[in-house]
């Protein structure tokens, strides 16, 4: 009986399999975790949820109390600067060190909005902070549902 030319002896063919499940397998598994990793560092923890809802609400307040009177924006604001200055502190992920500089980011423009109808500011600069903060006020209530 003759014997084939390609003849694989069963030790090379298990080294064979062992090579494949080896090269398979390692990029798998880091696939899974990178993909672990990736959804760890999006997380909002329930704390700086909590913190950043209620700032949220508060800013909205104070973007409402702009054109009252200097008492009650003035209280709201020093609250809103307080809350956002807290959930700094919390932000520990890459997506709540992003929800809290746009909470910042609100909290600047309501500032300076107000300092626009102070000064009765008609310029296309104020125009476009309040533009900009009524789509920061969107954005901030679709993402803090």
């Amino acid at each position: 009986m003759r014997k084939p030319i390609f003849s694989i002896a069963r030790a090379d063919l298990r080294l064979g399999l062992r090579l494949l499940a080896i090269l398979i397998g390692v990029p798998c598994l880091l696939v899974a975790y990178l993909a672990f990793s990736l959804r760890e560092a999006n997380k909002i923890s329930p704390k700086f949820r909590s913190v950043s809802q209620s700032t949220y609400k508060i800013l909205t307040e104070c973007d409402d109390l702009i054109v009252q009177g200097q008492g009650a924006y003035e209280t709201c604001i020093s609250r809103a600067t307080n809350d956002v200055t807290t959930a700094g502190a919390l932000a520990q992920t890459r997506h709540e060190r992003f929800l809290y500089a746009s909470l910042d980011w609100y909290l600047r423009d309501i500032q300076q909005s107000r300092q626009d109808l102070q000064k009765s500011d008609k310029s296309k600069d104020a125009e476009k902070h309040t533009e900009e903060r009524s789509g920061i006020r969107r954005e901030l209530a679709n993402w803090l549902r």
